[in-house]
């Protein structure tokens, strides 16, 4: 009990130096470089007709393993969306960014053609 009692503890204590911010600018460097690193690529994210379903600038799918939509949606097969693929583990995952208003058709098509068995959406 208080194994858990430390550990809750531990994230107030984060949460209230407002440590989340580091953690993620840690997480973001690291994971640009390992991009650079293998070239991989954002440019279906960049193009002008997808920026739009974009929630942020900053977060994009790398093209080598984004979801791409069979049956496309207006004029873009394109969604926030990569597959991350365990191979250890034998299974796979969508990472996919939360719906916009405008996108929530485009995730539920995806959610559809991929024959996702659940959907996890922390808030």
């Amino acid at each position: 009990m208080e194994e858990k009692s430390s550990i809750y503890q531990e994230f107030v204590d984060f949460t209230e130096q407002n440590q989340w911010i580091t953690v993620y600018q840690n997480i973001k460097d690291a994971s640009e470089l390992e991009a650079k690193k293998c070239n991989y690529t954002i440019n279906e994210s960049k193009k002008q007709l997808n920026r739009r379903l974009n929630r942020y600038r900053d977060v994009n799918p790398y093209d080598h393993s984004r979801i791409i939509l069979k049956r496309q949606h207006i004029d873009s097969d394109y969604i926030n969306a990569n597959l991350v693929k365990l191979e250890r583990a034998k299974r796979q995952y969508i990472l996919c960014q939360g719906p916009l208003e405008h996108t929530v058709s485009h995730f539920w098509l995806m959610v559809w053609e991929q024959q996702s068995k659940a959907i996890l959406m922390p808030q």
